[in-house]
């Protein structure tokens, strides 16, 4: 009986967990964009996360600007754990994460000037 109502509980805790962090991620499916220089943009979805930040010329090309990208993320707490998806290494970081309703706040993750640099998104869509 013991095992069963063990059994039970880590059920019940796992789908618990699983439909908290679903529940956060709904609500960041969508279009984010830096609210100061308004050049960066992330498009959150279900399972990446792609980040836009504009195109530049380089030798003669027009293309994405350094640290563009798609990454895979994980949200728990207040923090965010990318992996780069161009990158042949898997080697997940972890960077600060606040979302307070129409804004997220969010380490510089990307063309690290400052490690601890925070920076502002507003939803666009």
């Amino acid at each position: 009986m013991k095992r069963i109502y063990f059994f039970s509980l880590v059920v019940f805790t796992l789908f618990f967990i699983n439909c908290s962090d679903d529940e956060a991620i709904n609500g960041l499916i969508g279009t984010w964009v830096e609210s100061v220089d308004k050049e960066d943009t992330i498009i959150f979805k279900e399972d990446a996360l792609v980040l836009s930040r504009g195109k530049e010329l380089r030798d003669g090309y027009l293309l994405p600007k350094d640290g563009s990208g798609i990454f895979e993320y994980k949200i728990k707490n207040d923090s965010i754990t990318l992996i780069n998806l161009a990158l042949s290494c898997v080697c997940p970081r972890s960077y600060y994460f606040k979302k307070n309703g129409l804004t997220i706040k969010v380490g510089r993750f990307f063309y690290e000037i400052d490690p601890n640099e925070i920076l502002t998104f507003e939803r666009i869509r």
